[in-house]
């Protein structure tokens, strides 16, 4: 988020007219930030794969995904930070969460996240 407050902010920055540059005021800056807050607006209900726990497998914790959040809401880049012990259900993790989409954030480069997934087995 830092990263993605910096690069907007240097934009705002080069792109004063006149060649003057003028530092944005703290009440710029938060809009700014504000408008590129990401809201998830779908995510599929999650259903665990049959036999997703292999042999010799046992899950260890809940898995911790970063993925970076495109301008028109579509997730990319998705990665196991932590994983839950299980490949198939890795691996079904990363497939679940390419499908999430957020609200669209136009003129927002795109926005790197990191979550867990809390698995409710019941």
């Amino acid at each position: 988020m830092r990263k993605l407050f910096c690069l907007v902010l240097l934009g705002l920055l080069l792109g004063k007219a006149n060649g003057q540059v003028k530092p944005s005021s703290k009440e710029e800056s938060a809009a700014i930030a504000a408008k590129c807050k990401a809201k998830l607006i779908y995510q599929p209900k999650l259903q665990l794969p049959e036999d997703w726990l292999g042999k010799d497998e046992k899950y260890v914790r809940e898995p911790v995904i970063a993925f970076t959040i495109r301008e028109d809401g579509t997730v990319r880049d998705v990665k196991l930070i932590h994983r839950t012990g299980a490949k198939k259900l890795d691996a079904y993790i990363v497939r679940y969460v390419r499908q999430w989409k957020f609200r669209q954030m136009p003129r927002c480069p795109g926005v790197e996240t990191t979550t867990s997934i809390t698995i409710d087995f019941n």
